[in-house]
């Protein structure tokens, strides 16, 4: 017996390992599938909402052996065009949209007048943000305009990495001249609103190597 049979039967009889162990199993790569138009209709007769279902449906045992599990690979060049075509839903993965410019999108949002990134997450969420504005600018506008969540959203605000500060030395200078006691006190004032934009809440983190000491040194208390 050989110990690869699929090699000493070729043109012998061999056909494939499901018909030599009996298992009744054929190989993706040799299996006659229905045209794609005639597994479309059957995908999209099941009503499936998103490639979850979908993907389920295949591992349950009910997928016919003529339609295969991974129909993008099968049906390429043969009429896929996307899962969302495929099955009916009418989305689009993001990287084949065509997302309005920038400037567009920009204007889109800030008439919505929203002041975080977390409500612009909660608005995306609800289904009202129209499908050519993505839900992610950064990513999609890296490189084409995109300079922050506060630039895009109207509000402003710039995030803390993109910010230029005062040196370490001018922001010690205008901490003692508030004569605090303690770091708490700092936190406190910070969150009041009257800090100015060019120094940072959290100077431990900001001024680290750039003459940091400790927050007695920054605050002058000794």
């Amino acid at each position: 017996m050989p110990i690869v049979p699929h090699r000493y039967y070729k043109n012998k009889g061999w056909k494939s390992w499901g018909d030599f162990l009996g298992t009744g199993y054929v190989a993706a790569s040799v299996r006659k599938y229905r045209s794609f138009k005639e597994a479309k209709s059957y995908a999209q007769k099941l009503k499936f909402k998103s490639s979850k279902g979908w993907v389920e449906h295949t591992k349950s045992g009910r997928l016919p052996k003529d339609i295969p599990a991974y129909p993008k690979g099968t049906y390429k060049n043969k009429g896929w065009v996307s899962m969302g075509d495929f099955l009916g839903t009418g989305n689009i993965a993001s990287h084949l949209i065509n997302y309005r410019p920038f400037n567009k999108a920009r204007s889109y949002a800030q008439k919505l007048k929203i002041k975080t990134g977390a409500e612009w997450e909660k608005y995306c969420q609800s289904g009202r943000l129209p499908k050519d504005i993505p839900m992610i600018p950064n990513n999609t506008y890296r490189n084409k305009g995109w300079v922050s969540m506060g630039d895009f959203l109207g509000t402003g605000r710039i995030a803390a990495q993109l910010k230029v500060f005062r040196s370490f030395k001018k922001a010690r200078s205008y901490a003692q001249k508030l004569k605090f006691k303690s770091l708490l006190e700092w936190v406190k004032y910070a969150k009041s609103g009257k800090l100015p934009k060019d120094i940072p809440t959290n100077v431990w983190q900001v001024y680290k190597n750039k003459g940091w000491k400790n927050s007695k040194d920054f605050l002058g208390t000794g």
